[in-house]
């Protein structure tokens, strides 16, 4: 996790400062390969897809989606072991929602896992 936050976090500190120190404006393709997006689609596609995203996004525990927004927030810059500690401490956050525990034996009994979006 580390290694690859150090990618993102220098890449996006990269392609921000050449941002804002030039205010040169850039298109789509330009923005997903900075890593600005990491998804381009059609402008006549675009409500389609991004409703299809956030059905899917909603299908996970919100509880988990946070805890995982906050460690790659948080753990920009972080070494490989404090990293990990966040992310632990953030996972032991979740230990007392039904959904931490129904997810991995919904996958093991190959069932639909339907969280309750606890939190």
């Amino acid at each position: 996790m580390a290694l690859k936050l150090r990618k993102v976090d220098y890449t996006k500190r990269t392609a921000s400062l050449d941002l804002l120190i030039t205010g040169r404006w850039f298109d789509a393709k330009e923005a997903y390969r900075i890593n600005f997006v990491s998804r381009v689609v059609k402008r006549a596609r675009l409500l389609d897809e991004s409703t299809k995203l956030a059905e899917r996004i909603c299908e996970y525990p919100q509880s988990s989606l946070r805890t995982d927004k906050e460690a790659c927030i948080r753990g920009l810059g972080l070494t490989l072991e404090e990293g990990l500690r966040l992310e632990n401490t953030l996972w032991n956050t979740n230990l007392s929602l039904p959904d931490t525990l129904d997810g991995p034996k919904a996958f093991i009994a190959k069932r639909k896992f339907v969280p309750t979006q606890e939190v």
